[in-house]
C-alpha cells in the first residue's frame, strides 16, 4: 500500500511540475516574444494608409487599411480569419430559402384557392358599402337644430359690468404688493451688508489654508527623495518612448504657402526637431504655391517584458515607494 501511495504521489508531482514548466514557458513567450508592427501613410489630395501588427511569428496578426474613405481590418489566428466573418454567397442563400419554402400540397389535400376567398369576401362587403352610402333622413338633422336652439334659449349668456368697488380693491392690492416688494429689497440689502464681514473672514481662512497647502507641496517637492524619484521617472519615460518608437523610419514632407516669409518661418520651426528625426525625414519647402503632401513608412517591435522590467525597476526603488506612500496619506 505504501509503495502504491508513493507511486501516486510521484506521478502527481511530475504532472504538477510539467504544468508549472508549461506556465513558465507561456509567460516567457508572452513577455519576450516581440510584437512587430509596420505602417505606411500617404497624402496627395486624398489620404491612404495601412498598418499591420504581428505576434508570435505571425500566429496572431492584425491588418488595417484606409482607402477610398473606407476603413478595413482583418484579424487572423494561425492564418484563419476571425474578424470580420465572411458573409454567405447569393448561391448559398438561395439554397437556404428553397429549403424553408412550404409545399403547396400536403398529402391528398391542396390549399384553398385565393380567387374563391377573395370573390366571396367582395360579395359580402358590397351590401355594406351601399348601407354606408345611404343618406340620413332629413328629420334627424332638423331635430338636432331644434335641440341646439332650445339649449341656447335656456342658457343665455349674460354680460355684466364690473362694479367700481372691485376696481378700487384691485388698485389697492397692487399698491400693497408694490410696497411689500420695496420692503423685501431693503431687507435683502441690509442682510447683504451685514454678511460682508463674515464672508471676508471666511475667504481669509480659505486663503490661509491654500497657502499652507502650497507650502507643504513645495517642501515635498524640494525633498531629496522626491527629486531622486523624479529623475528616475524621467529616465524610465525616455526609455519607454525610445523602445516604442519605430526603429526604421523614412518620410518626405512637401509643404508651401503663397507667402515665402511664412513658408520660411514654418521651415524654421520644423527644423528644430532635427536632432530627433535627423536624416530620416526630409523637408521640401515650396515658396511659389500652396501645397501639402507627405509620404511616411516605418517598422518597429515591442517587448512586453521590457515594459514590465521598467515598472519593476520603479516600484523596487525606495525613493519612489516613499513618494507614493506620502502622496497617498498626506495629499488625499
Amino acid at each position: 500500500m505504501i509503495h502504491i501511495l508513493l507511486l501516486l504521489l510521484k506521478v502527481i508531482g511530475i504532472l504538477l511540475l510539467v504544468l508549472i514548466l508549461l506556465l513558465l514557458f507561456l509567460v516567457l513567450i508572452i513577455l519576450f516574444s516581440p510584437i512587430r508592427y509596420r505602417f505606411f501613410a500617404e497624402y496627395d489630395q486624398e489620404f491612404e494608409g495601412e498598418a499591420g501588427i504581428t505576434w508570435l511569428s505571425h500566429m496572431i496578426s492584425l491588418q488595417m487599411r484606409y482607402e477610398d474613405n473606407k476603413f478595413l481590418y482583418t484579424v487572423k489566428i494561425f492564418g484563419i480569419t476571425i474578424f470580420p466573418k465572411r458573409k454567405k454567397s447569393s448561391h448559398q442563400r438561395q439554397k437556404v430559402h428553397k429549403k424553408k419554402e412550404v409545399p403547396e400540397t400536403i398529402g391528398h389535400l391542396s390549399p384553398p384557392s385565393k380567387k374563391e376567398n377573395t370573390s366571396g369576401r367582395k360579395q359580402e362587403e358590397k351590401p355594406k358599402k351601399e348601407d354606408v352610402n345611404r343618406e340620413e333622413p332629413v328629420e334627424t338633422v332638423m331635430d338636432t337644430k331644434e335641440n341646439n336652439q332650445e339649449e341656447e334659449e335656456v342658457f343665455p349668456v349674460r354680460i355684466e359690468d364690473k362694479p367700481e368697488s372691485k376696481k378700487r380693491n384691485s388698485f389697492g392690492s397692487k399698491v400693497k404688493s408694490f410696497v411689500k416688494k420695496i420692503k423685501k429689497t431693503i431687507r435683502n440689502i441690509k442682510r447683504f451688508f451685514r454678511s460682508i464681514p463674515k464672508k471676508i473672514k471666511r475667504y481669509g481662512r480659505r486663503i490661509e489654508d491654500i497657502k499652507k497647502k502650497i507650502k507643504e507641496y513645495r517642501d515635498f517637492y524640494k525633498e531629496e527623495a522626491t527629486q531622486n524619484a523624479l529623475r528616475l521617472g524621467k529616465n524610465l519615460a525616455k526609455k519607454f518612448i525610445l523602445h516604442t518608437l519605430p526603429r526604421k523610419f523614412r518620410g518626405v514632407v512637401t509643404f508651401g504657402t503663397s507667402d515665402p516669409a511664412l513658408t520660411g518661418q514654418i521651415l524654421g520651426i520644423l527644423s528644430m526637431g532635427m536632432p530627433i528625426y535627423k536624416d530620416k525625414l526630409q523637408l521640401c519647402p515650396v515658396f511659389d504655391e500652396t501645397t501639402f503632401q507627405f509620404r511616411v513608412e516605418g517598422k518597429g517591435k515591442i517587448q512586453i517584458g521590457y515594459y514590465v522590467y521598467l515598472v519593476l525597476h520603479a516600484v523596487i526603488n525606495k525613493d519612489v515607494r516613499y513618494v507614493i506612500k506620502k502622496a497617498m496619506t498626506k495629499f488625499k
